[in-house]
């Protein structure tokens, strides 16, 4: 997958169209515009962000810090702030350190 983004980044770069370049990798438009988005984030294609970057050890410390800043917080807030997805947010709390992600409280064990 990463040699065919850097292709179809290739090919945006040279100023093909985003039809033609789905039609010459089999891929779909969709496809060649999520390239193209991720560049437009990134600035290099070989650095595009994508679900796989999310979770690192700096995220993870930086949302647990966030948390003991206030063990209140809400998931959607603490991702704005991080600039990340809420989605990897509630997977932090609730995977890493097993809490609920409404408040950021334990889970009860019901």
């Amino acid at each position: 997958m990463e040699e065919l983004r850097k292709k179809v980044a290739a090919r945006i770069d040279a100023g093909d169209k985003i039809k033609d370049i789905a039609k010459r990798f089999l891929v779909s438009r969709q496809t060649v515009y999520k390239v193209k988005n991720m560049f437009m984030v990134s600035d290099n294609y070989g650095d595009c962000p994508g679900k796989w970057t999310t979770r690192t050890e700096a995220t993870v410390a930086a949302v647990k810090a966030k948390i003991d800043a206030n063990p209140r917080s809400n998931i959607r807030k603490i991702a704005k702030e991080l600039n990340i997805n809420k989605n990897a947010v509630s997977r932090i709390t609730r995977n890493d350190w097993g809490m609920a992600s409404r408040a950021c409280q334990p889970k009860s064990k019901d």
